[in-house]
């Protein structure tokens, strides 16, 4: 068709901002009409400040600074690497949607102990690496070592100095449970990692195993 262009081997720089994103694909095409790009098969997008996003077809809008696929996609900065179902983003990668099925995956490098933070959820996911916050939705499940937190929203805040999740606001139905199974049930919490402190909102209940179990009702601090 003379408004479609056949692309191989493809490889083209898109601005938005004045950021330069480079994208790599096998093959694609080109709707001159409608001025979209579809590229297919190992397509790579990766910005001069290092985000990589991987996925096996995506569609540009340069026009609208967009890029948005409805595969599996991985997006990977710093020591984030984040996966999942559809993906919707500006074209500079400040921005990112995932629809569904997402795992979110933190190394903190510098605490071996502590080891990684993985987090999931069954979407949305609007990650906002400018502004170093990431909005999970649906049945999220945030966990490491020290135990895990489950809620139907979670904000988690992260540092890009310190390369670790400071902060984390959780809302709705939120179960707080530590390694020896004690569980904590509550409407919000907000986890200040940085300072070891859970702040518990709304009504709140404690379940505390040892040996007998006991129920603790209250609202407060907890310490890590």
């Amino acid at each position: 068709l003379a408004n479609t262009v056949q692309l191989m081997n493809v490889m083209a720089k898109a601005y938005a901002e004045e950021v330069p994103v480079t994208v790599t694909a096998d093959r694609g095409k080109y709707d001159k009409k409608k001025n979209k790009i579809h590229l297919e098969k190992n397509v790579v997008a990766t910005t001069d400040d290092g985000t990589r996003l991987v996925t096996e077809a995506l569609d540009m809008s340069p026009s609208d600074h967009v890029v948005e696929t409805d595969l599996p996609t991985q997006v990977k900065r710093d020591n984030i690497n984040v996966e999942g179902t559809g993906a919707r983003a500006e074209t500079n990668l400040k921005k990112v949607k995932f629809q569904k099925n997402v795992t979110v995956v933190v190394q903190n490098a510098e605490d071996k102990e502590t080891g990684p933070t993985t987090i999931t959820c069954d979407g949305t996911l609007v990650v906002d690496y400018e502004k170093n916050i990431a909005h999970f939705k649906d049945n999220v499940v945030a966990q490491d070592s020290r135990g895990k937190l489950t809620a139907d929203t979670m904000d988690v805040y992260y540092n890009r100095v310190s390369r670790r999740v400071s902060k984390i606001v959780s809302a709705g139905d939120v179960v707080i449970e530590n390694p020896d199974g004690n569980k904590t049930y509550s409407d919000s919490v907000i986890y200040l990692a940085d300072e070891g402190r859970i702040i518990l909102g709304g009504d709140t209940e404690a379940l505390y195993f040892s040996g007998d179990a006991s129920t603790t009702v209250g609202k407060g601090v907890l310490g890590s």
